[in-house]
This record gives structure tokens, C-alpha cells and sequence, in this order.
């Protein structure tokens, strides 16, 4: 096997006699284990068609295809990769519904609708030309579908306000705005050829919902209005600041989450708003220009295509599973990795598995950075290079050397 694997991983790879369960940590070689283990499995004789490997993205599925292609071709036998089921769930689900079509009651040769077709579709039943109108109603669909709402709502009409957007923020934190006062909204603006939020002032909705529910719903979009009137001329952080505070987010993820979890999540939220705060003082872009220009990079991020020619920009936890030729950890100082709340908590274990995951990605070279200095709220601090650089990054030189990995230390630099 030309694969480098150490005994533990040998002998998961080598066990053929029945199940085997393997638990793993991060960064510990799982996908090599299994594209090694497909590969055993043919040289014991099983036929590629019975073996299966199910991932969670298409970029793991690609990965793991293409590992066992090199390793099958230095064994004389690439073309044997094709012939394994290596896809994710929703396409190991649909392969198995192509070939059972006629139990689940669907006919033989069903067809797949692409977003493409689906966008000409709906552009016809809502008698429009302008395809970005007809996204805003797949949009509408797809919300109306999670939400569980009636075929018939489907169909209103596209509108400016981000009606999906709607649908999440005012459901969650839960406020006591449900289902049917929900579906009789959506009826209300698809007579009015309306947005939710536009029809969630319309004179007939009193009529229609519950006192209180209507009571929590306009005092939801009395508050988006009000921020929304005021996001082209003040400044992010204030409108953020406000617009967190009275949605209860943060109370919200305490009250539904373990106690790390919402530490977490609370994290995450924070961390969001501060960029777009820098951001928008950097750029000079006001609250609304910020969201904008979120959701395109979140648009541009969730595509799948990996033929361009780019760097890849990655977190490590969207990194696991995946190899690269040429890796560039950054950053790489105690109070980043690992967290300054993990030191506090006196608890570092997954900061040093994920500095493990970054440093067990790279095929040929590595580079390892940090800074000697940062500016934070208007002052420069100095900064110390994380722990995990001796105490993990050494111990994997060893390995990583004999493996062919090139390392390389780079020296901290200073940051403006």
C-alpha cells in the first residue's frame, strides 16, 4: 500500500472479517484509513460495485474518489474506482431511488429538476421575464416548504423584501408568532401582492390572527423598520448592538443550548458583528451595503465548482477531511489558537485537535505563521506564539518529514 499508515490505521485497513467500528479524532486520518481500506478491499477480491463510502460534501466525495484512483492506479487498476459508491447521502439517496423507482411509486427514468430549470419554471407560473424575481419566489418556496405551509402559499408573488429572511428571523428566537398566524400572513400578502413584512401591517390581519400573536408579530416588525429606517445613517455597531438586544438572541441560545454550545454560538455572533462593524468603518458602508455584500460572499462560498484557479480561504473545521498541496496556517498565537475563553476555562483539548487537523492537510509543504503584534480597539499588543507550535507542530515534524511534507517556520510578523 503505497498509502504511509501507521499501526493503528494498518489495522483498521487490514480488518476484513465483518463490522468494524473506528473511532477517531480529528485530524487522525479517517479519509486516508477509508481509500485505503476500499483499495484493500479490491485487492481481496470484492467487487467495486458492492462497496460504498458515504461523505457529508461533494468536495469529500471528489477528494476521497481521487485518492483511491492514485492509489488503485499504482496497483494497476485505477479504472476499478469508478465502479465504487463514493457520493454523499442526498446522492447515494437518489441513486437508490433510480434504481428502485418503480417501489417508491416514481416511473422509471424520473427526472431531476437543475436550479436553472426550476428558475424558467417558476419565472413562467409568476408570469415574469426577470429571473431574479423568480429566484426570490424559489426562495419563498423553499421557505414556505420548512416551514410547512400550504402548496397554495407558494405562489405569491416576488416582492424587494426578502420574505425567507422574514420567515427565519422572525421564528427564531421563538416569540410566540406559530404557524397559522404564519400561513394567514402569507394569505394576506399573496392577496395584496405583498411581502410578509409589508402585510404584516395590513388593516385586515386583526381580523385574521390571534391578539397577542399579532401583538409579538408588529412589535417584531415595528423594531425591523425602525432599524431598518435608520441603517443608512448610523453607524452598523449601534443598529447591531440594538437589533441583538431586542431579538433576546443571546438569551435565546442560553436558554436552548448546553452551556459551551451557546458559549459558542454567542462567540460566533459576536465575532460577525465586530467584523461588520470594522468592516464598515474600513470601507465606509453603511448596515444595509454590509448585509448586501454578506450574502454574496455566502452565495459565492456555498458553490461547489473547484476548477478555478484560486487560493482557498478555509476554517479548519471546513478543512477536516480534505488534503492540500500547499498549506499556510496563520494566526497561530495563544488567545487565537488556542482561544483565550478555552485558556480561561482551562480547557485546550479541541484548540490542539484543530491545530492537528490544520498541520495533518498538507501533501507537500506547510507554513506556520503568527504575529508579533496586533492592534486591538486602537492599541498595539504584543502577541505570543501559540503552544501548539512546539508541543503539536514539532511532534508531527517527525512524521510529516517522512511522509514527504516540507515545513517551514515562518517568523512572526508585525501587522498594522
Amino acid at each position: 500500500m503505497s498509502f504511509p499508515l501507521n499501526a493503528p490505521q494498518r489495522e483498521a485497513v487490514r480488518y476484513c472479517d465483518g463490522p468494524l467500528l473506528v473511532l477517531a479524532g480529528a485530524g487522525s486520518g479517517k479519509t486516508r484509513v477509508i481509500t485505503a481500506k476500499i483499495a484493500r478491499l479490491i485487492e481481496q477480491g470484492v467487487d467495486p460495485a458492492r462497496i460504498v463510502a458515504v461523505t457529508f460534501t461533494n468536495k469529500a466525495a471528489r477528494e476521497m474518489r481521487e485518492r483511491a484512483q492514485l492509489l488503485l492506479r499504482a496497483q494497476g487498476g485505477s479504472e476499478l474506482a469508478g465502479r465504487v459508491t463514493i457520493a454523499t447521502f442526498h446522492a447515494l439517496g437518489l441513486k437508490i431511488l433510480r434504481s428502485e423507482a418503480k417501489s417508491a411509486g416514481l416511473r422509471p427514468g424520473f427526472s431531476i429538476l437543475d436550479p436553472a430549470d426550476l428558475e424558467g419554471i417558476v419565472a413562467e407560473l409568476v408570469a415574469t421575464a426577470d429571473r431574479s424575481r423568480a429566484r426570490v419566489v424559489q426562495w419563498k418556496i423553499s421557505a414556505w416548504k420548512n416551514a410547512r405551509m400550504a402548496p397554495a402559499d407558494a405562489l405569491a408573488s416576488a416582492s424587494d423584501d426578502d420574505d425567507p429572511a422574514f420567515l427565519r428571523a422572525v421564528t427564531t428566537p421563538k416569540r410566540g408568532v406559530g404557524r397559522a398566524t404564519l400561513t394567514r400572513l402569507s394569505e394576506v400578502a399573496t392577496a395584496r401582492g405583498e411581502s410578509l413584512y409589508a402585510a404584516s401591517f395590513a388593516p385586515e390581519l386583526p381580523s385574521l390572527v390571534p391578539a397577542r400573536a399579532l401583538e409579538t408579530l408588529r412589535e417584531f416588525t415595528s423594531l425591523i423598520g425602525g432599524l431598518r429606517g435608520r441603517a443608512e445613517r448610523e453607524p452598523p455597531g449601534r443598529l447591531l448592538d440594538e437589533l441583538l438586544a431586542g431579538i433576546g438572541y443571546e438569551a435565546w441560545l442560553v436558554d436552548t443550548l448546553d452551556r459551551r454550545d451557546a458559549q459558542e454560538r454567542t462567540k460566533s455572533v459576536r465575532d460577525l458583528a465586530g467584523w461588520l462593524v470594522r468592516k464598515g468603518e474600513a470601507d465606509g458602508r453603511n448596515l444595509l451595503e454590509l448585509t448586501q455584500m454578506v450574502a454574496l460572499i455566502t452565495m459565492l462560498d456555498g458553490r461547489e465548482d473547484d476548477s478555478a484557479q484560486a487560493v482557498r480561504l478555509s476554517t479548519l473545521h471546513a478543512a477536516k477531511g480534505l488534503e492540500f498541496a500547499h498549506v499556510f496556517l496563520v494566526g497561530l498565537e495563544e488567545g487565537v489558537l488556542p482561544h483565550r475563553e478555552r485558556i480561561d476555562a482551562g480547557d485546550v483539548d479541541e484548540e490542539r485537535r484543530l491545530m492537528y487537523v490544520g498541520v495533518t492537510r498538507a501533501r507537500q509543504t506547510l507554513h506556520l505563521s503568527w504575529c508579533r503584534s496586533r492592534k486591538r480597539a486602537g492599541e498595539r499588543s504584543a502577541c505570543q506564539p501559540s503552544r501548539f507550535i512546539l508541543k503539536t507542530a514539532v511532534s508531527q515534524l517527525h512524521e510529516r518529514d517522512r511522509q514527504g511534507v516540507g515545513m517551514n517556520w515562518v517568523s512572526g510578523y508585525r501587522r498594522g
